[in-house]
């Protein structure tokens, strides 16, 4: 069973923050991207990401993230295991999300993996008049594995988890119809040694 555990910092007189992974790791890296500076990139991925990631594949990381820099809203930050943790951002009309691990003492981002998730519905960048179901397949994950869904940076404790074979699907058949407007989903997904996390976003006209 999976251990979510927010990690969102809280104000309040002269008490410091309580650290906050996911948004100091995902932060760093949009805003290195933003710079074209692949070599702090690189320090802000996990061990195994960064043997998976050559010069070139993080350059055309580089310039599809660069806009986030512009100003980028952090909607979930999650620890979500002793070793996992999930990290995602939105800049209208995208958004982007990562897993990230814990190697010792230092979190990085993790790219790259065996895990993929695809989208089924809403379709990123849809405008869809009415949602009542999110869903999305995730395929290479060994038993028993575990799946995460969010909408607008709150999970969905309404999410069922399907295995067929390697796949997962994850659905979430809303009590409610989504309001007008552009929203976010996230999905996060973990089995074994590995993670992997993907976000977008669809409209809803008003």
């Amino acid at each position: 069973m999976l251990l979510a555990v927010a990690l969102a910092g809280c104000g309040g007189g002269s008490k410091k923050a309580p650290a906050d992974p996911g948004r100091d790791v995902l932060g760093a890296f949009l805003r290195a991207a933003g710079r074209g500076d692949t070599s702090t990139m690189r320090t802000l991925l996990s061990p195994q990401a960064s043997q998976r990631y050559g010069d070139g594949r993080l350059k055309l990381l580089a310039g599809e993230l660069g806009p986030f820099a512009k100003g980028f809203r952090l909607v979930v930050s999650e620890r979500i295991t002793d070793t996992f943790g999930l990290a995602a951002a939105v800049h209208q009309p995208d958004s982007y999300a990562a897993a990230i691990r814990k190697t010792g003492d230092r979190w990085g981002l993790e790219l790259g993996g065996p895990i993929r998730i695809l989208p089924l519905g809403p379709d990123p960048g849809a405008r869809q008049r009415r949602v009542r179901q999110l869903a999305a397949s995730i395929e290479n994950v060994a038993a028993p594995g575990e799946a995460l869904l969010y909408l607008d940076g709150q999970t969905l404790p309404e999410a069922k988890v399907y295995r067929f074979g390697s796949k997962l699907s994850i659905v979430a058949n809303l009590p409610v119809k989504v309001a007008a407007g552009r929203h976010s989903i996230v999905v996060f997904a973990g089995a074994g040694a590995n993670a992997a996390a993907r976000a977008w976003t669809f409209l809803v006209p008003g």
